[in-house]
């Protein structure tokens, strides 16, 4: 289309470059902006033109004009070639609607929700805009059941009637008056019609009053309301108007416009090929009049087009008709569904040459077109959005019984099975569930059918407050991924269906066999969403973007695509473990591999390189369900919110990968039980033209119990949901209240960090600390909070007494299954790992759920107290522990928990599994049992509610949680806890090497070893006998002498004082026998937990001297007034002085530093680079490295000589003073001594 600058009117320029709407009225027949504080306001006698982008950041855009009832044809004729001049503007791609005051689209008026009230006036010929003046009685009738149609109407009985739902606004009082003929769903979008005329009209000071049609005077409100018509009397029947003129019947006719005219179009069907991409068409429908226009029609052609159109429509009989006008390639649904065949395309992709075309076109208007040719963006992974600690039942379906699974075999599922689930999981206040049925891609309808049912009972047996899924092989949703962690899919199945069919087609079993030649292709992205999928053992079944595993018998390969990365490849090992636990794997490479691994594929042959894509997520789309008779009929919701969900109807949310049909409380049983046929019956009609797989996930969601990757599409207030009643007796009862729920139950807490291993948020969702600007990032000179928190470290029994009290948090018991007590085999044993004692907050560990358990045991007594002086803390203490966790009870599978009394010596009844060496060795409130991959672990429980968590491998401190469940430290959740490879995170010691200054591997040996409990702790010059603690040591092995060839023992004691203080004291003692001295380097390398690395700075370093490791360790002078990161940081800062500092903006919290002897201090954070080719991505935005080291070595360490280093890691809560000034908001504070002891 050739566009004419000249024709492109100013006030257009920059449109469609901001988000959200932008309104011009027409003024003087030229466009003027409105400004937003008066959005939504309309006067009767202008016209205006709205534009609305479709999607946040894209080409497509929406544009109406609306019609006020007394503007001028003049301008109305100029709304509509203006509105035509501004989709030329922003690239000829927009829809049009046509809006004429009183029949406006749903679309239109989902925009200024809930409604809008036009006012009298105008600007054109002599229109004054209505000035305020005294309180005027106005009677409005409201139409609608999903947007509401307000149109104001003489104040006088004969105006009433039986069929609507009037609002007399009084200068006093406000009344709803309700027709008898009307629905509850009206009356209830009524009423936020009233609320709107309420604060809008009475700044909310007004009474209100709902009046029932057929209640007469003997109610006092009514009669008051009839009081201002003069007296009850009956109502008049309607009569029929032009208004109510059906449409239904209307026959469709295309027409071609040329020179102005529109001309039928004779055909026996309308098919797409009618259509001429160099003319332009009317398509009348009665109530809609579309124009279509072709790709290759001008701008004056265009205008001609809709000047027929609207000549068309002009009168009466056609007043509530709407033009709509699409372009050709961009056709909306309801146009292309008019038409008996349309060719099933994609949507028409804005090419790269397009963009362009379209950025110069706005660049010669003075637009910025900055960000018009940018990258596609980056796409974020997607996220479960459900608490993955929950319990976990499996049953494989066998005909019509289902046979419930050991836990060690619930991630296997065979392809010609059916399986249904059982999730519960801890909810905002109450226990979720979630049932849920599996397909494989070869199981039997018969089975599927059984499933359906036996799910149902399930469903059935949990009062209908489930929420329910179907899911199938190959289209599994991230929730699925996320509850099992790791799911092995294998060829053939088990069940009578499966083996019936093989025999009665007579194919050949594909049954899994585990001494068989078998190929997996491995899939996920990290730990806890990891696939292994049994493919055809041929060479087409590779795929250079993915790992494979390959066995026969005793052998096994790994092969490695070219296209995979690290990631990936760490996959593979963690699903052998699975597979072939006790097998030696050869690793092949693509394009390196052996003659064996072709052999037992049958030979070379070509693979795909591209990465098998599942359907995307879409923008969520609403639609409200009417099913009878076995016929579907949708209503689009636009702009939808939680409020469009009424109680008493079905309702669809579309997201093109996941459908969820939402069932209201009061919606009838028989319909209920169609939700699952109303969901099937969507997909299959594909109401949008998307293309829905016939496959895609179908969530059942009940109202009340909605889960929490059904609400993120919302603004969800979970007391809505709860509260009794129809749709309007709740909306009044919101009302009468001042807009506050009446809950129906407690108010839910605020919601857990779903996925139970990483708690990085997603930006979107994100929200910035109010206080936090970037130019605070540069502030010169330190902060209030770290000059205040330095004078007064010394005293290390101060303690802010603003500490509130920490939460309750109730642990949910664990599971047993069946299997429980054999000996757990490796797949198992990763079944039944655990996230810690408390409830997770921000997780770290891989959780897979575990099947509920038998028998939960008699419901523990509450504590008592008898004075009032006894602390919250001590309170709640004994809520958390005596109440929820039995003595001698393990609260997680996996990890046995032992008293302190049965680990001594003299303890009448001993443990059994524990060296008796070890017994006495543990301070009372430690905890000694088995963590992740069965490594042994000390839990350090402090009685206020502070958890501390310290492997053996490695002498590593991993968690460290305080009083509020919140953990401290930063554990990646790929972490792997496989020896010899050392856990990323938490606090490593780097002994005898740090870094890379020295021969041996980078960080030294001491982080890869087993530390053993000390059986003779030597007294510390550092009291901690009020601490619950352990002691470790660590000698050579004749391995490491071979590589270091010293003799040391390093003793370590890791201790939790009262206050929630973490100290860690290291000493290290020359034992060689020759007296001969080494030396070495030593550093705590601690891994702090931070919101966001871009909003963290660094004081305490700045004027220092540093080495650059970024630089090959140049010596460089630090010239900020702090140290910010903007990208990666790796630097050795000489000389620190004796307290540093780490701001964290977003969670207004303070990590200061305290030193001696220690004399050097290292800043690391990978950023995204390294992070996404070695580590995670969470690493660069949670968590920064400060670690306080020797970087000098020591040369003369005698046989007498011992290093002490000593580190105490504090925990503050932040105080606000009356005058806003933050004081002492830290999170721990960390003291490191070093000296020697001769």
């Amino acid at each position: 289309m050739a566009v004419s600058m000249r024709d492109l009117d100013p006030a257009f320029t920059g449109a469609g470059q901001k988000a959200g709407l932008e309104i011009w009225r027409i003024e003087n027949f030229r466009p003027a902006p409105v400004p937003k504080s008066s959005y939504g306001k309309f006067f009767m006698g202008d016209s205006y033109v709205i534009l609305k982008p479709q999607k946040a950041g894209a080409l497509r855009h929406d544009i109406h004009y609306w019609l006020g009832k007394d503007t001028s044809q003049d301008e109305a004729g100029t709304a509509a070639i203006k509105t035509v001049e501004l989709d030329a503007a922003l690239g000829g791609r927009a829809v049009q609607y046509r809006e004429v005051q009183g029949h406006e689209t749903a679309k239109f008026l989902s925009y200024f929700k809930p409604c809008i009230i036009p006012q009298e006036g105008g600007v054109a010929s002599g229109f004054k805009h209505a000035e305020a003046e005294e309180h005027k009685t106005r009677l409005f009738v409201c139409k609608g059941k999903h947007v509401v149609h307000v149109k104001e109407v003489p104040f006088a009985r004969s105006s009433l009637s039986h069929d609507d739902i009037f609002i007399l606004d009084t200068q006093s009082k406000i009344f709803q008056f309700n027709g008898s003929n009307s629905s509850i769903q009206e009356r209830a979008k009524a009423l936020e019609v009233l609320q709107y005329i309420k604060d809008t009209y009475h700044d909310g000071k007004c009474e209100i009053a709902s009046i029932e049609d057929g209640k007469l005077m003997a109610d006092a409100e009514s009669g008051e309301f009839w009081g201002l018509f003069g007296g009850f009397a009956p109502l008049p029947r309607k009569t029929a108007t032009n208004e109510d003129k059906c449409f239904d019947s209307y026959p469709t006719k295309l027409l071609c416009v040329e020179k102005g005219k529109a001309e039928p179009v004779e055909a026996d069907s309308l098919t797409r090929d009618l259509l001429d991409t160099n003319k332009c068409y009317l398509l009348d429908c009665g109530l809609e009049m579309f124009v279509w226009m072709g790709r290759n029609t001008s701008l004056d052609e265009r205008r001609s087009a809709s000047g027929a159109a609207e000549e068309l429509v002009h009168g009466p009989d056609r007043s509530k008709c709407h033009i709509i006008r699409v372009i050709e390639g961009f056709e909306t649904v309801m146009f292309r569904s008019k038409f008996d065949s349309w060719p099933q395309t994609t949507d028409v992709a804005v090419s790269e040459d397009g963009r362009g075309k379209v950025a110069a076109l706005l660049k010669r208007q003075g637009v910025d077109v900055k960000g018009l040719l940018k990258a596609d963006p980056v796409k974020e992974e997607p996220q479960p959005y459900i608490d993955c600690t929950g319990n976990l039942q499996v049953w494989r379906v066998n005909g019509q019984e289902k046979i419930l699974l050991p836990s060690s075999d619930q991630s296997k599922f065979y392809s010609g099975d059916c399986y249904i689930f059982h999730y519960s999981y801890p909810g905002e206040d109450k226990e979720e569930h979630l049932i849920g049925t599996w397909f494989g891609k070869q199981s039997v309808e018969e089975e599927r059918a059984s499933a359906i049912s036996l799910a149902s009972k399930v469903v059935e047996s949990l009062k209908f407050l489930a929420a329910q899924a179907r899911i199938y092989e190959g289209s599994e949703p991230i929730q699925f991924y996320s509850i099992f962690q790791s799911i092995i899919v294998l060829k053939g199945g088990l069940s009578d269906g499966y083996k019936n069919y093989v025999a009665e087609k007579q194919v050949p079993d594909e049954t899994y066999q585990e001494d068989g030649v078998a190929l997996f292709r491995v899939q996920g992205t990290g730990p806890d969403n990891m696939q292994a999928i049994q493919v055809d053992a041929v060479a087409l079944s590779l795929n250079s973007s993915y790992c494979y595993i390959l066995h026969s018998g005793s052998t096994v390969f790994t092969w490695s695509g070219g296209l995979t990365n690290s990631d990936d490849q760490e996959l593979v090992e963690r699903q052998l473990d699975l597979i072939k636990p006790n097998l030696q794997s050869k690793t092949q490479k693509e394009n390196v591999e052996s003659e064996q691994f072709w052999d037992l594929l049958g030979g070379k042959s070509e693979y795909p390189s591209q990465k098998i894509v599942r359907s995307a997520e879409s923008d969520p789309r609403l639609f409200s369900c009417t099913f009878s008779n076995g016929n579907l009929k949708v209503v689009e919701i636009y702009n939808f919110t939680q409020d469009d969900l009424m109680t008493e109807d079905i309702f669809i949310l579309d997201c093109h990968s996941d459908i969820f049909v939402w069932v209201g409380q009061q919606v009838n049983s028989k319909d209920r039980m169609h939700a699952l046929t109303i969901g099937e019956k969507f997909i299959e009609r594909d109401f949008l033209m998307e293309k829905l797989s016939r496959e895609a996930s179908i969530y059942i969601v009940m109202e009340g119990s909605e889960p929490p990757f059904f609400t993120r599409f919302f603004s969800w207030d979970s007391a809505k949901s709860s509260m009794h009643g129809n749709s309007f007796q709740r909306k009044l009862a919101i009302l009468k209240n001042g807009g506050t729920p009446t809950l129906n139950k407690p108010k839910r807490r605020a919601p857990v960090s779903y996925g139970g291993r990483s708690s990085v948020p997603e930006k979107s969702q994100r929200s910035r600390s109010m206080s936090f600007s970037p130019d605070r990032v540069r502030v010169r000179g330190r902060s209030p909070a770290f000059n205040a928190l330095a004078a007064t470290f010394e005293n290390a029994n101060a303690r802010n007494l603003s500490t509130p009290p920490p939460m309750v948090r109730k642990l949910y018991p664990k599971s047993v299954t069946p299997d429980s007590s054999k000996l757990a085999s490796k797949s198992s044993a990763i079944a039944s790992l655990t996230a810690g004692f408390e409830k997770p907050g921000p997780a770290r560990e891989s959780n897979i759920p575990r099947s509920p358990k038998m028998n939960s045991g008699a419901p523990k007594p509450k504590p008592e107290t008898n004075n009032k002086e006894n602390s919250m803390t001590s309170r709640l203490e004994t809520l958390t522990i005596e109440e929820d966790v039995k003595e001698g009870e393990a609260e997680d599978e996996g990890l046995s928990v032992y008293p302190y009394e049965r680990l001594k010596t003299t303890s009448s009844d001993p443990i059994t599994d524990i060296d008796v060496t070890k017994r006495e060795l543990l301070h009372p409130g430690a905890e000694f049992g088995k963590g992740i991959n069965g490594l042994d672990k000390v839990v350090l429980r402090d009685p206020r509610g502070s958890v501390a968590e310290v492997y053996l491998y490695g002498g590593h401190v991993t968690s460290w949680k305080n009083d509020h469940g919140e953990e401290l430290l930063f554990v990646s959740s790929k972490a792997i806890f496989k020896p010899p490879k050392a856990i990323r995170g938490g606090i490593p010691i780097c002994f005898p090497q740090f870094s890379n200054l020295g021969p041996l591997d980078a960080h030294g040996f001491a982080r890869n070893r087993f530390w053993s409990i000390d059986p003779d702790p030597s007294p510390f010059p550092t009291n901690t006998s009020n601490k619950v603690a352990v002691d470790l040591i660590l000698r050579p092995s004749e391995e490491d002498m071979k590589t270091w060839p010293h003799s040391y023992e390093y003793r370590l004691r890791v201790a939790l004082g009262p206050g929630g203080d973490l100290t860690l004291i290291s000493r290290i003692r020359n034992t060689n026998s020759d007296g001969k001295p080494f030396s070495f380097t030593f550093a705590y390398h601690t891994y702090f937990s931070v919101s966001d690395i871009s909003e963290v700075r660094v004081e305490g370093l700045e004027t220092l001297d540093y080495l650059d490791n970024l630089q090959n360790r140049k010596r460089c002078t630090e010239q900020g007034d702090a140290i910010t990161f903007e990208s990666e940081v790796d630097k050795i800062y000489l000389s620190a002085p004796t307290k540093i500092a780490i701001l964290d903006h977003e969670k207004k919290r303070t990590f200061v530093i305290r030193k001696d002897g220690l004399p050097d201090a290292v800043v690391w954070n990978p950023w995204d680079k390294k992070s996404k080719a070695w580590l995670i991505l969470e690493m660069m935005s949670t968590s920064i490295c400060l670690g306080n080291l020797i970087l000098e070595r020591f040369s003369k360490a005698a046989e007498s000589s011992i290093i002490l280093a000593y580190i105490l890691y504090r925990y503050f809560v932040a105080n606000v003073h009356g005058s806003g000034q933050e004081i002492l908001p830290t999170i721990f504070a960390p003291k490191f001594f070093l000296c020697w002891v001769k």
